[in-house]
């Protein structure tokens, strides 16, 4: 998600200054709170074989979230300036056509194991 904000925001790092938090609601009730981050996008090129990257556009905050079960999620988006609430919203999304496949990878005791239970043991050179 993107979300941009009006006003004048003398430091975006500046969780004090403001922040944007949201709550998930997934569909078996469970919650997760996610942190939305300071984003600027950018135009790559080479000049004299060298890299340059120039600002493209104003930055803006991004929420990232990735749906793990079919059904209807809600997210809820609360604005903070200077640690006082100042703005929320509310909105919901949808997800279907969910894969039953492992899912994705987490630490678990030291171990790698997948969304369904499955260890995932990794061999060989490259696989970082």
């Amino acid at each position: 998600m993107n979300i941009r904000l009006d006003g004048n925001i003398s430091d975006p790092f500046d969780e004090n200054e403001v922040s944007i938090k949201s709550e998930v609601v997934l569909p078996d009730g469970r919650k997760w709170n996610i942190q939305a981050f300071f984003y600027q996008d950018y135009e790559r090129s080479l000049a004299n074989d060298m890299e340059v990257l120039v600002p493209s556009g104003k930055p803006y905050w991004k929420l990232r979230f990735t749906p793990i079960l079919e059904g209807e999620y809600s997210v809820n988006l609360y604005v903070y300036s200077r640690g006082r609430p100042m703005d929320s919203y509310e909105l919901s999304l949808g997800a279907s056509g969910y894969s039953h496949d492992a899912g994705f990878v987490r630490l678990k005791d030291n171990y790698l194991v997948c969304d369904n239970g499955s260890d995932l043991f990794l061999i060989g050179q490259n696989v970082c």
